[in-house]
């Protein structure tokens, strides 16, 4: 698993017995973030880096932990339609910005909605849309669908009362 920060929030893809998954979420003395399976379905864990450094767990209610060494090599593949920087366009959203990474048909990032950092996790449904879980640092969870243009600079996000629309930067 590749994992990567950004300011409070994380995100991260890689396998677990084979399976493709990625991993996002927020940060605090333990991150909380959402696990998402390429078959689109998605657990709530707690994510805990040993005093060392050098092991993260991954914990999930009633399934084993899951162990990770630091090191190996990175996960990497290339870079789907959803992967990029995006901001929102109106004036008065401006308070909104988000960061996608597309591998295969799985999607993780980290947004900021109103201050608050959320972690990003799903799955591409069809081209340009994809659908999953927003993960805030309380621990709740919102359900969200995703759809990018067709030119591929802006993505319309709902799930959290009205539509919100950000351009690529």
């Amino acid at each position: 698993m590749t994992l990567e920060q950004k300011d409070q929030g994380f995100r991260g893809n890689g396998s677990i017995n084979g399976n493709s998954v990625v991993i996002s979420g927020a940060l605090t003395w333990e991150a909380i973030g959402s696990l998402t399976h390429a078959d689109g379905s998605s657990s709530l864990v707690r994510i805990s880096l040993s005093s060392d450094r050098e092991e993260l767990i991954i914990k999930t209610v009633g399934q084993p932990d899951i162990d990770l060494l630091r090191g190996g090599t990175p996960v990497s593949g290339p870079a789907g339609p959803f992967s990029g920087k995006y901001r929102t366009v109106e004036p008065n959203d401006s308070l909104a910005s988000v960061t996608i990474v597309q591998t295969g048909s799985l999607i993780s990032g980290v947004a900021q909605f109103f201050d608050q950092i959320t972690g990003i996790s799903g799955q591409v449904t069809d081209p340009n849309k994809a659908k999953g879980m927003l993960t805030f640092i309380d621990e709740s969870r919102v359900q969200f669908h995703a759809e990018l243009s067709a030119d591929e600079q802006s993505l319309t996000i709902t799930g959290m009362g009205n539509p919100i629309v950000f351009e690529r930067f």
